[in-house]
């Protein structure tokens, strides 16, 4: 077990990089893309990056997974993109309507519960009030998709999909389950399996010759599909990017769903990410003007935070909208709602107590989590009053995010409206997932 406070040298590091770049702002855009690629700490980025514009390109590579931008590399989340916009075309097409209920495709023994509350648009947003997650068994495997990789049959094996919320009351709450129903609401409509509706809609038509679903039989994307299993390479997401934006491959007016937080189809820029264990990716589009960065990292122990300021300051070099860093949409998932898990249990208990800014509370919630014998006396000691100055140090303290590898761990996310950042992970044992075994935390660019 250990207990750690540190404010790391890398952050620093990024940090004069930008000012170094602001200051060489007369240096040619591909010089300074190349300098903010080759400059940035190891604890950045490790994989394939691609920039490009109208006018301006530049690739790199670094580690020995990805050398070129044909390699195919998961997506994680970043499928739930191609899943959007082949959805959007069959929109065009007549057969989807986004604000049809979920019920009018899926038979009721499949559908989730309240599924006559639920739309087809309130499942692409995440506002259908789903879990993150199954929240049964371990996840789903290519061998429970029958040979033609369909969605439905996979439905007939797990129990019906509950909300978590009301769903005609629901706000945005990170679901990986409404993509594998959205998946299910396509084959039911086009009686053809996904990866097969995607292709024909999507991959095909925008010459996407390297992406698909199955074709990357790694165990690690195989068991997502429609939620975060595709594959693809930075050559792909460029065709992808500047293809969406070609006129009439979307009509305008499905063109404006993918606008909807921008105002207007030239203006609108898509923006996503993915993590896995082992991947890090990190996407930023403006399809009408052709502007396009990706960053697919083959190994997910990276600073996150600076990993995303790159992108963004790559993304405004080759002319991309200047707008706060909102975009770590896999630090924008509320724990509320975090499946029933033994860990993710644990981490709400000791955020809220946290919360309270009361080191006895903090104290004593902790201490009733731990694994016995795992913590010293003093460090339990320390945690209290150390854990306790957090809401005044952060100010407009909010828990922006989570991820895991449940049940056995859990890692948080606490961020301030000036940018300053806590970190910490509870993990458990296999053997006893209620009670916490380790805990880690970090503190970045929070004053002392």
């Amino acid at each position: 077990m250990y207990i750690q406070h540190t404010m790391p040298v890398f952050r620093l590091s990024l940090t004069t990089l930008i000012i170094l770049l602001t200051a060489a702002s007369c240096q040619p855009v591909e010089m300074q893309l190349s300098r903010l690629a080759q400059s940035a700490p190891e604890t950045t980025w490790s994989g394939g990056f691609l920039v490009s514009s109208d006018q301006q390109s530049m690739e790199a590579f670094r580690g020995t997974s990805m050398h070129s931008t044909d390699d195919p590399h998961p997506m994680a989340s970043l499928t739930k993109l191609f899943v959007k916009v082949t959805v959007l075309r069959l929109v065009d097409q007549g057969l989807l309507d986004l604000d049809e209920p979920v019920t009018n495709w899926l038979d009721p023994d499949l559908a989730p519960v309240d599924a006559d509350k639920m739309t087809l648009r309130a499942l692409l947003d995440m506002t259908a009030g789903l879990p993150r997650e199954w929240d049964d068994s371990p996840e789903p495997t290519g061998v429970e998709l029958d040979r033609e990789g369909r969605v439905l049959p996979f439905l007939t094996i797990r129990p019906r999909a509950r909300p978590i919320v009301d769903p005609s009351e629901a706000s945005v709450r990170y679901s990986n389950v409404s993509y594998w129903i959205i998946g299910a609401v396509v084959e039911s409509a086009t009686g053809e399996p996904f990866e097969r509706v995607a292709s024909d809609m999507t991959f095909e038509p925008l010459d996407m010759e390297s992406t698909g679903f199955r074709g990357n039989q790694d165990d690690l994307t195989r068991g997502r599909y429609t939620s975060g299993g595709a594959y693809s390479t930075l050559s792909d997401l460029k065709k992808f990017c500047t293809g969406i934006g070609e006129p009439g491959f979307l009509s305008r007016d499905v063109m404006l769903e993918l606008a909807a937080d921008d105002g207007s189809i030239d203006d609108a820029v898509l923006d996503a990410s993915g993590l896995l264990p082992g991947v890090a990716n990190r996407f930023l589009c403006q399809p009408v003007a052709g502007r396009f960065v990706a960053l697919l990292n083959t190994t997910d122990d990276l600073d996150l935070r600076a990993m995303n300021q790159m992108v963004v300051t790559a993304f405004q070099l080759v002319g991309g909208p200047v707008r706060a860093e909102k975009a770590r949409k896999f630090l924008s998932i509320p724990i509320h709602g975090y499946p029933e898990t033994a860990m993710g249990h644990a981490a709400e208990a000791f955020l809220g107590a946290v919360a309270t800014g009361n080191a006895s509370m903090i104290d004593s919630t902790f201490r009733r989590l731990a694994m016995p014998g795992e913590f010293t006396e003093s460090e339990l000691a320390d945690l209290g009053p150390s854990m306790a100055t957090l809401p005044e140090r952060i100010q407009d303290f909010e828990i922006a995010g989570w991820r895991s590898d449940a049940p056995h761990s859990i890692e948080v996310v606490i961020l301030g409206s000036g940018g300053e950042e806590a970190f910490f992970r509870l993990s458990s044992t296999p053997a006893d997932s209620t009670r916490v075994r380790e805990l880690f935390i970090r503190f970045d660019g929070v004053p002392d």
